[in-house]
């Protein structure tokens, strides 16, 4: 399964995660926190990672991302 990996800056990330995840499934706000990484599974799973990442933060971001890719490619084919 392909996938695409984007960095953004923190405020792009913390509106991706307010605009998409956290309205879906979180009440809280999110602007208080550092969020990582954003994975949107979509016709091409997207992975957003956070600019002020350092490398072991996106190593970590990126094994969990691609993990469920992986789940995502087991259960749909």
């Amino acid at each position: 399964m392909n996938y695409d990996i984007q960095t953004v800056s923190n405020e792009e990330i913390l509106y991706i995660h307010e605009a998409g995840y956290r309205r879906r499934y979180i009440s809280t706000n999110a602007t208080h926190n550092r969020v990582l990484e954003v994975f949107e599974i979509d016709q091409i799973p997207t992975i957003y990672l956070n600019q002020r990442n350092n490398k072991l933060e996106n190593i970590y971001c990126l094994t969990h991302c691609l993990g469920h890719v992986e789940f995502n490619k087991i259960i749909h084919g």
